[in-house]
């Protein structure tokens, strides 16, 4: 949906173990974009190694669940894309709500961030500022000892 779309060159990492009904339709896809967009997929790696992945990265994308690594990688200065359930998670406009599951959805907030570098990185900028004003272990810790 967004190969031809693109302003650049792009990779995309998969991070993490998946269906193996996903596995097939990922490397059906791979076969039909692989000139135009390199991919790279690798297993699950243990959390402490995220920072060095979100620290590389300049959007991060969890269209179905709710994950602790979208904090992660907003405190990492990414912009994410979630669930439009996950208010928290987007509410300093530090990322793009999407319908979850619906690859159209998916497919814009990714256009949009990817050929839009002055949006990601503010965006990127907000989440960092989110999760130091809110969500961080010191905020919380301090709000429970309240």
């Amino acid at each position: 949906l967004i190969k031809h779309k693109l302003k650049k060159n792009i990779v995309i990492l998969f991070v993490g173990n998946y269906e193996l009904k996903y596995i097939e339709i990922f490397n059906s896809a791979k076969k039909d974009i692989e000139n135009d967009i390199r991919i790279i997929q690798i297993p699950a790696v243990k959390n402490k190694d995220l920072v060095m992945i979100y620290s590389a990265s300049d959007i991060a994308c969890w269209p179905r669940q709710a994950s602790m690594s979208m904090i992660e990688a907003s405190s990492c200065n990414v912009p994410i894309i979630c669930c439009d359930f996950l208010i928290e998670r987007y509410k300093n406009n530090n990322g793009i709500p999407i319908k979850e599951d619906n690859i159209n959805d998916l497919a814009n907030a990714l256009l949009k961030l990817i050929n839009n570098d002055e949006l990601r990185i503010k965006m990127g900028r907000n989440g960092r500022e989110l999760i130091e004003k809110e969500l961080s272990w010191d905020v919380i810790a301090r709000k429970f000892i309240e």
